[in-house]
This record gives structure tokens, sequence and C-alpha cells, in this order.
């Protein structure tokens, strides 16, 4: 059973037990790792996010040697397997989702009406349809699969001239 930070970016989660193969990123406390000081040295190549842009999570084990589990909301029980192999839990874990800022990505939003002090607000928020054959109606929120009948395919005789043909009628 080991300790550890963890994300889940794109559908792959990507764990870190405190094992002692990295030595960087180490938490205050000496027996795990910090995400912010982690995120440095295992970013994804490529990648310009921040350590908290990802939804992510971290593996403790309590006083009485049971893993607890603390993650972001978006983080599915499909990756509690996962998560049981990759920190080696034997038995399954207590399952903590954390909706406090700490656990925050880009999943989540965040605002302060400046007109009342933070008392009202409200959104407005569009998120398109990209995928294919899937219609929406914008205003009620009703969806549909768009069935597409193939294209008639129109049919022309081959009518090539050779060159240098003679093509009087005797």
């Amino acid at each position: 059973m080991k300790r550890g930070v963890f994300w889940l970016i794109g559908n792959e989660l990507q764990c870190f037990p405190f094992d002692g193969r990295i030595n960087e990123g180490i938490a205050k406390s000496g027996n795990t790792y910090n995400h912010k000081k982690l995120w440095v040295h295992i970013c994804p190549k490529g990648c310009n996010k921040q350590f908290d842009y990802y939804p992510r999570g971290r593996v403790e084990i309590s006083a009485k040697g049971r893993a607890i589990v603390y993650m972001s909301p978006h983080i599915g029980n499909e990756y509690i397997s996962q998560l049981c192999a990759a920190f080696a839990l034997d038995d399954e874990p207590i399952i903590k989702y954390d909706y406090s800022e700490h656990y925050n990505c880009y999943l989540d939003m965040e605002a302060y009406s400046l007109d009342d002090n933070g008392a009202g607000i409200q959104f407005c928020v569009y998120c398109y349809n990209v995928q294919p054959n899937i219609g929406i109606n914008y205003a009620d929120g009703e969806s549909w699969r768009i069935i597409q009948e193939p294209e008639p395919v129109e049919v022309v005789p081959d009518r090539t001239i050779m060159p240098d043909t003679d093509m009087s009628v005797s």
C-alpha cells in the first residue's frame, strides 16, 4: 500500500506512488508528493498547462492502515481499479470526492458578481455540438441522431471523343 498523487489527463490516469523512484516534488511531510512541486518534473512532454489544470487526487494511508483517496469529483469510479493497482491497494479504498477549491480544475467554473458583492450571479454558457450526425436544439436542449441518406450518384455515359477520328456520317 503506497501513498502518492495522480492526475487524469484526457482519459488516462497518471499515477505517482511515493516509492522512492522520484526524488523531486516531495511534500513537507516527507512521505508523499506535492502536486505543484512534482508537476514541474513529470509534466507530459509538450504540455504547457499548470499542475491544477487537470482533475487530480491523492492516496493517503490512515493511522489504522486504511487507504483514503481524496480526488476531484471529475474523476469517475471507473478509475478506482486502476488506482488500486497503481498504489498497491489490496482493499477497496475510502473515496472522498473533494469539492473544495483545492481540487478545482479546468472543468470547474468560478465567478463573483461585482454588482451585488457576490450575492447573485447568472451564467450563460454555450457548449456547441461538434459530434457528427447529432443535432441539438439550443433553445430547449433537445437532441437527436441525424441519419444521413447516401447522396445519389449521377451516372453519365462515356462520351469520350478520340482525337483524329472521323465522326462524319456517310
